[in-house]
């Protein structure tokens, strides 16, 4: 099933959630927040503190802090 929305609906759908979960993580209720991550061509499930495991080639240092652009899905 795909659910088509209008460009401003994404927008306030997205600002709602990233909210909620801003939210959350101030009152350190994690809940069962969780996101689905588009990362060097695979899918990952995470959670806060999560480590992710990336294979072959990868140009960021152990510890380094990453930015994911790619969030498929997001729940809290």
């Amino acid at each position: 099933m795909h659910v088509y929305m209008q460009e401003s609906e994404q927008q306030r759908a997205c600002q709602t959630i990233c909210e909620r979960i801003n939210q959350q993580v101030a009152r350190a209720e994690l809940g069962r927040l969780f996101a689905v991550v588009h990362l060097c061509g695979k899918l990952f499930r995470i959670t806060p503190g999560d480590i992710i495991l990336v294979e072959g080639y990868w140009p960021p240092t152990i510890g380094d802090e990453i930015s994911l652009d790619k969030v498929l899905l997001a729940v809290d």
